[in-house]
């Protein structure tokens, strides 16, 4: 492999060096000269095309969005100039005590992210791990950074939340056809319903005997006995054994992935399970009439299909109800950048071309 990489450097090298040369004696200054356009305004200040090729290779991998085309590279602007005006009104109102995040919540998020590190901080002997004390101080140092870094994105995401609400509270939230109808035409391709079930069932926390006993459930029902028979039989000896439930397939919702494996494309009547339906909270209503939540344990069940949906893309007037919080959010941050001073000039971003990354440490090529 290394005698290979040695031979085509040895064959290439020298075009490569002869194309080079004429350029760093009578391109370097045009280059320099492109990358002084000035692609956009904020604050008084001007940023230039230097400036954004910056801020786009300092990004994470994570946080760098995928670049293939001018498109892309102004929404990256874009994305970059809402984030440093939302961290100046997070800034503000941190600063006048008008805004609160719980830093749990961050932890929450942060582990999410980065699951191999969940229980880091509870250990106490780093040995166990193959690591000294200093290493295990350094990693759980990071995880606090990390931590700091998700309460930040959540303290700009509170500033525009706040500032939503007072738009609501002035009465400032009138949205007409057309601007639902835009925001639809953009978003449309996201916007979908659900898979959803209907059912009615049995329901047997998981415990020793709990598959045994749906089984037999199950047996019940193929042999013909009608869905309701079953379930009274099984409510006679425990009223929580019955169940009566409507789900959406969520794909949030990573813990009910298992089930939803099995049930995904059901239809009407179907008898389905056993299946291991997970913990969950449900609402229901409690004893004053409002609504609380009660947790239900992981469980056995076997259920017969009372209403299918496919999932599919929902209408217009069905999307009024999602995308008005994205249209007012949209309001704010036209609001703000007005104030703030943005003026975008695209056509003074450059042409990336490329596979997509292409801010990590190799060449790809570009037009002026």
């Amino acid at each position: 492999m290394f005698q290979g990489y040695s031979r085509r450097a040895g064959v290439f090298l020298p075009v490569v060096v002869a194309l080079l040369l004429p350029l760093s004696f009578t391109g370097c200054g045009n280059i320099a000269n492109l990358d002084r356009k000035i692609v956009a305004e904020f604050r008084g200040e001007n940023i230039r095309r230097a400036d954004l090729r910056q801020t786009i290779y300092d990004m994470t991998d994570e946080e760098r969005p995928l670049i293939q085309n001018r498109q892309d590279l102004l929404d990256a602007l874009n994305g970059h100039i809402d984030e440093e005006i939302k961290a100046d009104l997070a800034k503000k109102l941190r600063k006048s005590k008008e805004l609160t995040v719980q830093r749990e919540q961050a932890r929450m998020i942060y582990f999410a992210k980065n699951p191999e590190y969940l229980d880091l901080d509870k250990i106490t002997d780093p040995s166990i791990m193959g690591f000294s004390k200093r290493d295990l101080r350094a990693l759980q140092a990071e995880i606090e950074f990390g931590i700091d870094d998700e309460m930040e994105l959540l303290y700009r995401e509170a500033a525009v939340r706040y500032h939503i609400q007072k738009l609501i509270d002035a009465g400032n939230i009138k949205i007409d056809d057309n601007q639902f109808a835009v925001e639809y035409e953009r978003r449309k391709s996201s916007l979908y319903t659900f898979e959803f079930i209907d059912f009615i069932g049995v329901r047997i926390p998981n415990g020793t005997g709990a598959r045994e006993d749906i089984i037999q459930a199950r047996r019940r029902l193929d042999e013909g006995e009608p869905i309701l028979t079953v379930v009274e039989s099984y409510i006679e000896r425990d009223r929580a054994f019955g169940m009566r439930a409507a789900f959406e397939n969520n794909p949030s919702k990573v813990h009910f992935r298992p089930f939803w494996f099995n049930v995904t494309g059901c239809k009407t009547g179907d008898v389905l399970g056993p299946l291991l339906l997970p913990a969950y909270e449900e609402q229901s209503a409690g004893s004053n009439g409002e609504m609380v939540a009660v947790s239900q344990p992981e469980s056995w069940v076997v259920f017969e299909v009372q209403e299918h949906q496919d999932r599919r893309e929902m209408t217009l007037e069905e999307a009024k109800s999602v995308l008005a919080i994205p249209i007012l959010r949209q309001r704010v941050m036209d609001r703000f950048r007005e104030e703030y001073g943005v003026v975008i000039y695209p056509d003074n971003l450059w042409y990336p071309e490329g596979i997509g990354d292409q801010y990590k440490d190799f060449m790809i090529v570009t037009k002026s």
